[in-house]
C-alpha cells in the first residue's frame, strides 16, 4: 500500500469511527456514570419501601379502628411461640379457632388486601417466611382453611412481618407497686385493650433479631427490614411513626441471639419514645 493509501485509510478510521482510545474513555465515563447513580437509585428504591411500609401500617391503623369499635375496645388478641418476637402469628393451627392477631382482621375483612401485613423493606431472600406467600410462608385463605382436615390445619402457620407488642402487665404485682411490663406466656392467647396502649407501639416491623436461624422455632432465616436502618411503629392512637435504629443498637447490639424477656420490654420501652 502506498504511503498516499495508508493515510487515507487512517483518515477514514478517524473520521467514520473510534479510536481504541476514545472507546476506552466512553467506557470509563459510563462506568462512573453508573458508580455514581447507583446509590441513588438504592436510596430512591429503599425510601419508596419505607413509604410503603408506613403506609401498610397506616391501613392496618385503619382496620384496627374498625375492629375495636366492633369488640368493644379489644384488640386481636395476641399469640406467640417460645421465642419473644413471634407476636406475628395471623394462623397457628388451631389455635384461637385458625386465626389469631393481624389474622382477625384479614379473615373478617377489616384489611381485605393480604400484601398489607408485610413489610417491602424485608428481603424476599433472607426472610422467607416474613414476605407475602412465599415457600416459607404461604397463605391461607379462610376457604381453603375451612377445607382442611383438623390434621392440616395443626400444620399451618401464616406470619405477617409486623409483631404485635410482645408485653403485658404482670397479674399480680405487690400491694402498691406498679405493675411491670412482662412478655405474653408462650403458647396461650392474651387479650388487651386499645385505651391501655393509646401512647404506646402496639405494632412495629421491629423484630429484634438479625440472621436468626432455629429449626426448632422457624425453618428459614429471619433478618431485620430496612436494611437495619430504622423500623416504623403503629401506635394505639393508630399513628404510624419511624423510628432511627440508633437507640435500639445501644441497649443492645440485634444479632441471631433472641432478646430474653427483659431485653424485648427494654426495646418496646424505647420504641414508644419519639
Amino acid at each position: 500500500m502506498s504511503r498516499r493509501a495508508a493515510g487515507s485509510f487512517t483518515h477514514r478510521l478517524c473520521v467514520n469511527g473510534f479510536t481504541l482510545i476514545e472507546v476506552l474513555v466512553v467506557v470509563a465515563i459510563i462506568a462512573l456514570l453508573i458508580s455514581i447513580l447507583l446509590p441513588s437509585l438504592k436510596a430512591a428504591r429503599d425510601e419508596a419501601k419505607k413509604v410503603t411500609c408506613g403506609t401498610n401500617l397506616h391501613q392496618i391503623g385503619t382496620g384496627l379502628t374498625s375492629y375495636v369499635t366492633d369488640n368493644r375496645g379489644e384488640l386481636p388478641v395476641r399469640y406467640r411461640t417460645a421465642s419473644s418476637f413471634t407476636t406475628y402469628f395471623m394462623r397457628a393451627g388451631l389455635v384461637h379457632k385458625g386465626a389469631v392477631g393481624l389474622g382477625l382482621l384479614a379473615n373478617r375483612r377489616y384489611v381485605p388486601e393480604p400484601l398489607v401485613f408485610y413489610c417491602p423493606g424485608q428481603d424476599n431472600t433472607k426472610s422467607a417466611c416474613l414476605v407475602y406467600n412465599s415457600v416459607d410462608n404461604r397463605w391461607v385463605t379462610d376457604a381453603a382453611f375451612s377445607g382442611m382436615t383438623d390434621s392440616a390445619k395443626r400444620d399451618v402457620k401464616v406470619r405477617a412481618s409486623y409483631m404485635a407488642r410482645p408485653g403485658m402487665k404482670e397479674k399480680y404485682a405487690q400491694i402498691g407497686a406498679k405493675p411491670k411490663e412482662v412478655l405474653i406466656p408462650s403458647g396461650e392467647v392474651v387479650g388487651w385493650r386499645q385505651d391501655e396502649y393509646y401512647q404506646k407501639v402496639i405494632y412495629s416491623d421491629f423484630l429484634g433479631v438479625h440472621g436468626f436461624f432455629n429449626l426448632a422455632v422457624d425453618s428459614t432465616l429471619i433478618n431485620s427490614p430496612h436494611d437495619r436502618k430504622g423500623y416504623y411503629r403503629l401506635f394505639g392512637d393508630m399513628s404510624a411513626r419511624w423510628k432511627h435504629a440508633a437507640a435500639l443498637e445501644r441497649l443492645r447490639r440485634i444479632n441471631e441471639e433472641p432478646p430474653d424477656g427483659p431485653e424485648m420490654i427494654a426495646y418496646w420501652k424505647e420504641l414508644d419514645r419519639n
